[in-house]
């Protein structure tokens, strides 16, 4: 029963979070996730990569190459070198 000064269990009240909604008021959506010191949403690692986080540097986890700044992901890890090593050859 919702009557007056019942709680409603449709409404979210202040101060409740929904995960996973991924909108921000200061950018496009899931730019809060990209802030706040843990690898969610679309991030490949924490803070960086995926779709809407600044690329990650060298040594994180990655999917693609544009998921790392230098533009080289190889073996789920951003390198500077496309095989890995210094030379950048095999």
């Amino acid at each position: 029963m919702n009557g007056p000064g019942s709680a409603s269990s449709t409404s979210a009240g202040p101060g409740s979070s929904s995960s996973g909604s991924g909108s921000s008021s200061s950018g496009g959506p899931y730019f809060g996730t990209c802030i706040d010191g843990v690898q969610n949403g679309f991030e490949t690692d924490v803070d960086c990569g995926g779709m809407y986080c600044e690329p990650c540097q060298e040594g994180l986890h990655c999917v693609f190459h544009n998921d790392c700044r230098r533009g080289v992901c190889v073996n789920h890890v951003c390198n500077r070198h496309a095989y890995g090593n210094r030379e950048g050859r095999p």
